[in-house]
């Protein structure tokens, strides 16, 4: 039986570290997939460096073993820190393939804040929400979000 299910809704965030009043550092990247309208997947990953001569945003692969100048744009293959799943109900499974992290101490202490804010946007998306998230101000640990079109995440994918 052929069917016309359209592909499941996929939602992206980009968090930017503010080091200095004109500095932003990209640093986490976040897509949420509505899988039906009580289950959203997610995925986070750690944006290792920002090539600034392309505006393309870099990322370890996985099972990556040398050094960060494996990094590259953003791909399926992209190392992830965090994916999993959040129901309607608030149960949630979380996958934490990656022990490495690209800004140390400083990228672990702001991957709680990153977790509350991926569960509280999932929130919005889930009609069936049966839950309440307090999302931390993300200006606590010197995060804003901005637009993901701001940086090319894959300029293969970008570029025409």
């Amino acid at each position: 039986m052929v069917t016309d299910k359209a592909p499941p809704a996929i939602h992206e965030h980009l968090l930017v570290r503010n080091d200095s009043p004109n500095s932003q550092r990209p640093v986490w990247y976040i897509r949420l997939t509505v899988i039906n309208e009580a289950v959203i997947g997610f995925e986070i990953f750690e944006v290792c460096y920002h090539d600034e001569h392309t505006n393309t945003l870099m990322f370890l692969p996985e099972g990556w073993e040398a050094s960060p100048e494996d990094a590259r744009p953003w791909s399926e293959k992209s190392e992830k820190t965090v994916d999993g799943s959040i129901k309607w109900d608030g149960c949630s499974d979380f996958t934490i393939p990656q022990t490495h992290f690209c800004h140390g101490a400083e990228s672990f202490a702001e991957l709680h804040a990153v977790i509350q804010f991926t569960l509280g946007y999932a929130h919005t998306l889930l009609s069936r929400a049966e839950w309440a998230v307090v999302i931390p101000d993300l200006k606590t640990y010197f995060l804003q979000e901005v637009p993901i079109t701001t940086f090319n995440r894959n300029p293969e994918v970008l570029t025409p």
